[in-house]
C-alpha cells in the first residue's frame, strides 16, 4: 500500500521562510558581533539591516547561504551602496570577474573589507 504524500500547506511554508531567515540573521549578528563588534555595537536595528542585505546581495544574482552570509557581512562593514561606491571600485571589479565563481567573488570581497576596516585602526 503507497503512502501518502506529505502536503505542506502555504501557511507552513510561510512560517519555514520566516524562521530560515531569523535563523540566517542570527547567524550573520553572531558573526558580525565577533568580526567587526565596533559595528555591531552601533545602535542600529541590525536584523532590518540583515534583511535589507540579503535582499541587496540576492539582487546581484548570489543565492548560496555562505556567500549570502560573507557578502551582507561585507555590506554592514563597507556601507549599503557598497557595490556602487566610486572609492570601492575593487568591488565592481570582483563582481563583474567573469573568470570567478560566486563563493570566490563572496570570500574575496569580504577578506578585503575585513583587511580595510582592521587598518583603519
Amino acid at each position: 500500500m503507497p503512502y501518502p504524500l506529505l502536503t505542506i500547506r502555504p501557511e507552513q511554508m510561510q512560517l519555514f521562510e520566516v524562521q530560515a531567515e531569523q535563523r540566517f540573521a542570527a547567524r550573520v549578528e553572531t558573526r558580525l558581533r565577533t568580526e567587526a563588534p565596533q559595528i555591531a555595537s552601533r545602535g542600529e536595528d541590525l536584523p532590518r539591516l540583515i534583511r535589507e542585505s540579503r535582499a541587496k546581495i540576492q539582487a546581484l544574482g548570489f543565492t548560496g547561504d555562505a556567500e549570502l552570509t560573507d557578502l551582507v557581512l561585507a555590506r554592514l562593514m563597507l556601507g549599503a551602496d557598497f557595490d556602487r561606491d566610486a572609492t570601492k571600485g575593487w568591488i565592481r571589479d570582483i563582481l563583474d570577474d567573469p573568470s570567478a565563481k560566486p563563493a570566490g567573488k563572496a570570500e574575496a570581497i569580504l577578506t578585503t573589507a575585513r583587511s580595510r576596516l582592521y587598518s583603519r585602526k
